[in-house]
């Protein structure tokens, strides 16, 4: 598992190119990362804004 630093310097390098774009497509390639994804992620996610970028805890 990779370190805070490093996940944070991830972070802040993607927040330019995704903030304020919108998702016009999903490919949900494992559906059982850490926690299981609701059934609807895939078609939730299309057509919504992404409006921050954060490291989650």
């Amino acid at each position: 598992m990779p370190e805070l630093p490093e996940v944070e310097i991830v972070c802040q390098a993607l927040k330019p190119d995704l903030e304020k774009y919108f998702f016009l497509r999903t490919q949900l390639n494992r559906p059982n990362l850490r926690y299981p994804f609701s059934s609807n992620l895939e078609e939730a996610l299309v057509n919504h804004l992404i409006t921050i970028v954060i490291r989650a805890l």
